[in-house]
C-alpha cells in the first residue's frame, strides 16, 4: 500500500477530485443550533417583534444621537461667535 502524503491525491467522496474543495457546504454547526433554540423556544411570530422592536429602538438611538451632535454643534458655532466677536 502506498501512502501518500498529499491529502488531496486520495480519492475521498468529501473532495471533488477536480478543485480540490470540498463538495458539501460546510455548517456552522454553533449558529445553526443557536437559530433552531431561539426559534424553538421562542417561536417564528415572537422572533419577527423581537427583531421589529430591536429596529425601532435602532431608530430611536440614531435619532436622539443626531440631536445630542446637533446640540454639541450649536453649542460650539455659539462659543466660536462669542470669540470672534471679542465678548
Amino acid at each position: 500500500m502506498d501512502f501518500n502524503t498529499d491529502p488531496h491525491s486520495v480519492e475521498s467522496p468529501a473532495y471533488d477530485s477536480n478543485s480540490h474543495r470540498p463538495r458539501y457546504p460546510t455548517l456552522n454547526p454553533t449558529q445553526c443550533s443557536a437559530e433552531k433554540l431561539v426559534k424553538k423556544l421562542l417561536g417564528e411570530k415572537d422572533v419577527e417583534a423581537i427583531l421589529q422592536r430591536l429596529d425601532r429602538l435602532t431608530q430611536d438611538e440614531a435619532r436622539m444621537t443626531a440631536a445630542q451632535t446637533l446640540e454639541v454643534v450649536c453649542g460650539f458655532v455659539q462659543n466660536m461667535r462669542v470669540v470672534m466677536d471679542g465678548e
